[in-house]
């Protein structure tokens, strides 16, 4: 390896609160449609960068603001390149199950986003 070289390998996803926040500051609360339209813009662009898809933790602001629809929004961008949408579940009880539902919900409605757990 010393003598070829070693090449760069890592992959990076595009933060579901960094194109929330991108598109409307720091405002809770729905995204208008407008809104949804822009940040599927900011997520084809990161796909066409090299991004693998859409991560998001929604545990704390501003991840806690973004609402299914934008989710969904996203991942349909991400999943129009084979996109992966990746979802940090961290509560415990009945409440993850809820989030892994959602998360399967906005797999689903996506179309070709998959979607993982961690």
């Amino acid at each position: 390896m010393l003598k070829r070289g070693v090449s760069t390998n890592i992959g990076t996803y595009v933060g579901s609160s960094q194109v929330w926040t991108y598109v409307r500051g720091d405002k809770a609360g729905p995204a208008t449609p407008e809104e949804r339209e822009a940040m599927r813009r900011e997520v084809d662009k990161a796909m066409r960068q090299g991004a693998l898809g859409v991560a998001s933790s929604l545990s704390g602001p501003p991840g806690a603001w973004i609402d299914t629809d934008a989710l969904v929004a996203m991942c349909e961008a991400a999943g129009r390149y084979g996109g992966i949408y990746r979802r940090t579940c961290a509560p415990k009880g009945r409440a993850s199950f809820e989030a892994v539902a959602e998360a399967l919900d906005i797999g689903r409605r996506a179309m070709s986003a998959s979607t993982s757990f961690t």
